[in-house]
């Protein structure tokens, strides 16, 4: 495939019945063609075989890398380009062996010959074991195309891995950063005085976050004092405090991931008293085991999360 440059995601609205607690419940930025995705003339970028793949010869494919790189939006590049009908189910919120068997088997075995089909299983790590052992069946005798993505590739088992086409998707380099910065800018009028390479550092090389943070209209030093200022109203249990502030940085532009992950710093960092301290550990992590099984939107996570933290903290007052 030519290489086709840096182009402007646009904005998209994940439908409601389709929940990505890694994701933000609202307005996101997402490519909608080749020459849109960054990076899409990498050997190592499924994009770059479009052009050697054929509609009605499904392929087999299993992305993997962290949050935000861009592994479902590939997907549905791929099959608008393709012309394949998109069947999403995310495996976070249906795990069982049963939605195998019925659901996603029902979809694999009647798909119609003249509609060409793309079975996206996203969070495909979210299947136990047994449903991964189902789902293999089942790719071993339909005629889909497949799509599983995943943010960890150790939970796949070898016989899913061994029949698909593996692409590890990399965080973006810092020239990569900068070109979509300055693109976004230019294209949409927005202000953003955050230095590219700042924006690259701070949110990982997550386009995604870093083309939400671009259009808030927010400064990093703005986010820097809001996670400081989380921080010290967990130390001072005020949690109506808390509450509010995450639900802005989610506002803002930060994935679950992400916004957990910095709260996390930034508490260790303020010198929490031990049984405060304790409180927020036990609920850290168990929503660290949750955050990949939560089947309700982002907003709902940080309702549950600031509640449970309350009442921790009071239990451990009493």
């Amino acid at each position: 495939m030519k290489k086709q440059g840096v182009g402007i995601p646009v904005l998209y609205n994940r439908s409601p019945n389709t929940p990505q607690f890694s994701e933000m419940s609202n307005m996101h930025f997402r490519p909608t063609k080749p020459n849109q995705f960054i990076g899409n003339d990498d050997p190592e970028s499924p994009l770059f075989y479009l052009d050697e793949w054929e509609r009605d010869s499904p392929q087999r494919l299993l992305f993997s890398g962290a949050p935000g790189l861009g592994k479902t939006t590939a997907a549905y590049i791929i099959a608008d380009y393709l012309g394949l009908k998109v069947e999403e189910f995310n495996a976070s919120d249906e795990r069982g062996i049963d939605v195998v068997r019925n659901r996603i088997k029902q979809v694999a075995m009647t798909a119609s010959p003249w509609e060409s089909v793309m079975l996206l299983l996203d969070e495909a790590e979210g299947l136990t074991k047994q449903a991964q052992d189902a789902l293999k069946r089942t790719m071993e005798v339909s005629n889909v195309w497949w799509v599983l993505t995943c943010n960890d590739d150790s939970a796949i088992i070898p016989a899913i891995k061994s029949r698909c086409v593996h692409f590890r998707f990399k965080p973006y380099t810092a020239k990569q950063t900068r070109a979509y910065a300055e693109l976004l800018l230019t294209e949409t009028g927005a202000i953003c005085s955050d230095d590219p390479d700042a924006l690259h550092s701070h949110f990982a090389g997550d386009l995604r976050a870093i083309g939400n943070h671009i259009l808030s209209g927010r400064t990093l030093a703005q986010n820097q004092t809001n996670f400081d200022s989380i921080a010290l109203d967990v130390a001072a249990g005020e949690w109506e405090s808390v509450h509010r502030k995450m639900l802005q940085m989610v506002d803002d532009g930060f994935s679950l991931h992400r916004l957990m992950q910095r709260i996390h710093e930034h508490v260790r960092s303020v010198g929490l008293e031990a049984e405060r301290l304790y409180a927020f550990f036990v609920v850290w992590g168990d929503f660290v085991l949750r955050m990949h099984t939560w089947p309700l939107g982002v907003s709902a996570f940080v309702d549950y999360f600031v509640a449970a933290l309350y009442r921790e903290d009071n239990t451990k007052e009493e």
